[in-house]
């Protein structure tokens, strides 16, 4: 009868121990639950996980076209490639050609082609750096545009600036004389009808001048015109006509068949263009 006792005296304390350490660890459990969930509450929004936190890094997929970054527009600029349009007789102006140098070393291109070229070029610098460029054309035209229709197409897209990108040819009875001009020539308007003459002269001088710097842009200094002819310098904003070089010059000639010096003056322009337009915003 005693051992019965002894035996069952013994469950119950081993009984008893086992159910107060289950008691401490459910006590314990919750202190610890408690205090983590404070500090975790508490920590710096920065160190908190959050659903909308997106982490981008070689193991993941890399962010849409919306969620980078838009540069904001800081304009409109207008070019006009020149030539490469229908004539009223249906055939395609092509500008300068068969009897210049430009024609032979570049293997049978003419002025419309390269001012294109160019063109292309000046927008690509001018959209990478937050400006939207518009053109008159994109290639050889089968349609019929007249130059007054060009600056009325600038003025009904908003545009900021107009430049027409041409290419120069110098016909003369003597072939020296003939190959004896060379450089950039930039015209201007400072009588324009809508009173854009000193804009138009000041613009001019900043293409100039950026041309005037990037050493190989111009064989020589850069030359500045007043015109009040062209139609192109008619327009209702600053407007600037560019002859980038001459194609019956030699030297000019070989230059403009290179991509190296295409890019080169394209992005003077375009970088005369944007010190125009923050010289406009500063004053």
């Amino acid at each position: 009868m005693s051992t019965s006792i002894n035996t069952q005296d013994k469950k119950r304390s081993e009984s008893s121990v086992f159910y107060l350490l289950i008691s401490f660890l459910l006590v314990f459990s919750t202190l610890l639950l408690f205090f983590t969930s404070g500090l975790l509450s508490s920590a710096p929004a920065a160190l908190q996980y959050s659903p909308s936190t997106t982490l981008h890094n070689s193991t993941t997929t890399p962010p849409s076209e919306t969620e980078k970054p838009q540069l904001e527009c800081r304009g409109i600029i207008f070019i006009d490639p020149g030539h490469g349009f229908r004539n009223i007789n249906g055939t395609l102006d092509r500008g300068a050609g068969h009897n210049t140098y430009f024609y032979r070393y570049s293997g049978g291109m003419f002025e419309y082609q390269l001012v294109m070229i160019i063109s292309r070029k000046i927008a690509e610098v001018l959209e990478a750096r937050g400006f939207t460029v518009l053109m008159t054309r994109d290639g050889g035209m089968d349609t019929m545009m007249s130059r007054s229709q060009r600056i009325a197409m600038a003025y009904n897209a908003g545009s900021i600036l107009f430049l027409s990108v041409h290419a120069n040819a110098f016909a003369h009875s003597n072939p020296a004389v003939a190959r004896s001009a060379q450089g950039a020539r930039i015209y201007f308007n400072r009588n324009n009808p809508h009173g854009f003459g000193e804009q138009n002269y000041l613009f001019s001088r900043y293409l100039a001048a950026a041309i005037d710097r990037t050493p190989g842009a111009s064989t020589r200094q850069v030359s500045l015109f007043n015109n009040r002819n062209f139609t192109e310098l008619q327009a209702s904003m600053p407007s600037s006509l560019i002859e980038v070089l001459f194609l019956t010059n030699p030297q000019d000639a070989a230059k403009a068949a290179t991509p190296a010096w295409q890019y080169l003056m394209a992005r003077s322009l375009a970088y005369g263009i944007e010190y125009f337009v923050e010289s406009r915003l500063s004053s």
